[in-house]
């Protein structure tokens, strides 16, 4: 568990940092109409953004309120669902003026209460059963209420110090929430901004990341708040806007420039996956009889060096879950615990160059261990081998669903890509139907592939594919979903896509650990069987060092990315396989600067090649 002191180091960090789908936002637009069982005729309103953190000890969820009433009583988080009334379980804080403010944030720290535990807690949050209520002089009883729900797609935290330059003479604020519809309408943002802004003068939507100001995208009719406006995007803002570069800023006649600015942040954005991993017994040294699966996903920002997960398993009783470093086949060496271990794991870390060169050569792999099985009862090679993903969460049913649940699935292409190779996992209660659909993100498809089972997991290595199936699932319009008996029209969707690694620094030499890169021997019983075959990263790799002494491999060679159109394969490319290809990713190529192995003796029998790595390149065949 990390401390509950990094969450304010994260709340620093946190105007600058893009959004992740490791991240939990949910929401609320607050209206006199919610209110129950009598609704308040009221003209108030308000929005909310609250982001769950499921990963410090104790539990906690970072709340901002921004709404219209002046003078308001209390403000109070409740259990219910919508349109029924319930009990209250947290209160934000009074000011020391008696009253509220019409913006106000708090982080509320998640404590077990009578007959109501923190597990229970989470359960009602994620499926969308807390509601906040703010009374007032006028009505004592709720004037306003906001459910706490997955609905929208992006949000703003709008303040007077995000301006550039920084606004003088001001404290404003101000919460913006936005919806969004790929089709119908089509790319389509939805806008419901309230701030504090006195005399605004104007209001904009600009393009540029946090701490730079960008061209203009979008000019509001009116700037007084609330500003709702419905805004239809090209598709280069509508990458733009999904990449987090769009903000929005609120013009003063005191400050022409910004008086309030927010960055949109995405809700629940769909990850741009590396590496995945699927968890099997089997995979484990010795071998371990289980019926337990998992899998991960694994997303690296090669600018930030920073490594985002979610791995998702069944295991019983888990009290351990970790990375270790070693081949197939091997025990390898701990590397590092994963943030948690009950299941979903969602979390990150920022990798040295030696664990970053062990991600990218497929030494990795995950482990997970439990009460029965205290070595490890599942493990999972992090590999490019299963090179197509989804991840599955209610934010990509259309329209959102607010869930606890979530899944992710990996796939593989086999038999001349005519099969297909799948492993699908999801924490969905009393699933009705999991189907493989044809259609693009934000549409209801076409029902294509009805799977032989609803009970996570669901696996299997025959499902044929024709022409046009193919020709959607290369193409990325093809998505996984899960029904449920609460949600028939499905609970959980991922749409299906191609793992998409970024490209790691060239010019770089590392030493690491010559424990790392020789695995220990065998286990007892296994010492007859031959020693998988080393890594191939090309016939004369440039050297790497390890410990004092060079080694003939190597993670990254060229230097040089103007390969003037030409697209040399003997530079060292770092990208998908064409759709023809069945492998998985070609990680490495060799070096035309690499003088070359010596040729074989002709005289000399020569040994066969060692069989291929799954998700590597195979070794050029001899001259």
């Amino acid at each position: 568990m990390k401390p509950l002191h990094a969450l304010f180091v994260a709340l620093l960090l946190a105007a600058t940092a893009s959004a992740s789908f490791i991240d939990t936002h949910y929401t609320g637009t607050f209206t006199g109409a919610q209110v129950a069982p009598v609704p308040a005729d009221t003209l108030n309103e308000g929005t909310i953004v609250c982001q769950y953190e499921r990963n410090t000890d104790p539990k906690t969820l970072d709340c901002e309120v921004q709404h219209t009433i002046l003078g308001a009583g209390s403000t109070t988080i409740h259990l219910g669902v919508r349109g029924l009334s319930g009990p209250a379980i947290y209160s934000f804080p009074v000011q020391p003026q008696g009253v509220f403010g019409t913006n106000f944030r708090h982080v509320f720290q998640f404590v077990d209460q009578v007959g109501y535990s923190v597990a229970a807690q989470e359960l009602d949050f994620l499926n969308g059963r807390w509601y906040v209520e703010t009374t007032s002089e006028d009505f004592p009883g709720g004037e306003i209420r906001a459910q706490l729900e997955h609905q929208d797609r992006f949000f703003a935290r709008m303040s007077s110090e995000a301006t550039i330059p920084i606004a003088s003479g001001s404290t404003a604020r101000g919460v913006g929430l936005a919806t969004y519809t790929v089709w119908d309408p089509k790319r389509t943002v939805q806008v419901d901004f309230i701030h504090s802004v006195r005399y605004p003068v104007g209001g904009e939507i600009r393009d540029a990341y946090f701490g730079t100001v960008g061209p203009l995208v979008h000019t509001f009719r009116s700037a007084v708040s609330p500003i709702r406006e419905s805004i239809r995007y090209t598709i280069g803002e509508e990458k733009e806007i999904f990449r987090d570069r769009h903000y929005v800023n609120i013009l003063s006649a005191p400050n022409p420039n910004g008086e309030v600015r927010g960055q949109l942040e995405t809700i629940d954005p769909y990850p741009e996956v590396a590496l995945t991993a699927r968890l099997e017994g089997r995979q484990v040294v010795p071998a371990v009889d289980t019926r337990s699966r998992g899998c991960a996903l694994f997303t690296y920002d090669c600018d930030a060096a920073r490594m985002e997960y979610l791995v998702f398993h069944n295991v019983p009783n888990p009290i351990g879950a970790s990375i270790h470093a070693g081949n197939p086949g091997t025990s390898g060496s701990l590397f590092f615990d994963l943030v948690r271990f009950e299941n979903p794991i969602f979390g990150s870390r920022i990798l040295n160059r030696e664990e970053e060169f062990l991600f990218f050569n497929q030494q990795f792999y995950v482990s997970i261990t439990s009460v029965d099985v205290p070595t490890g009862e599942l493990r999972g090679q992090i590999t490019a081998e299963f090179d197509f993903f989804a991840y599955m969460s209610g934010t990509w049913v259309s329209p959102p669903v607010s869930t606890d649940a979530v899944g992710c699935a990996t796939f593989k292409l086999k038999d001349n890509r005519r099969t297909l190779s799948y492993s699908i996992h999801h924490s969905v209660d009393n699933p009705i139907g999991v189907e493989v659909a044809i259609g693009n993100v934000g549409q209801n498809g076409l029902l294509d592939k009805p799977l032989r089972r609803e009970s996570s997991p669901i696996i299997g290595d025959d499902e044929a594919m024709d022409d046009d199936e193919l020709d959607r699932f290369l193409r990325d319009q093809m998505y996984v979903q899960v029904r449920s008996a609460d949600h028939p029209n499905g609970e959980l969707r991922g749409q299906i896509n191609r793992i998409s690694p970024c490209f790691p620094d060239r010019g770089s030499t590392l030493t690491i650990d010559s424990e790392i890169a020789a695995p220990p021997p065998p286990p007892p019983g296994q010492m007859n069987e031959p020693p998988p075959p080393p890594p191939t990263f090309g016939p004369t790799p440039p050297t790497f060092v390890v410990g004092d002494s060079p080694v003939g491999i190597s993670l990254f060679g060229d230097d040089d990315d103007n390969d003037n159109g030409n697209n040399n394969p003997d530079d060292f490319d770092f990208s998908p396989l064409s759709p023809g290809g069945d492998a998985g990713i070609p990680l490495f190529s060799p070096s035309e600067n690499s003088p070359g192995p010596p040729p074989p003796n002709p005289s000399q029998p020569q040994p066969p090649p060692p069989p291929p790595v799954p998700g590597q390149p195979r070794p050029p065949a001899p001259p």
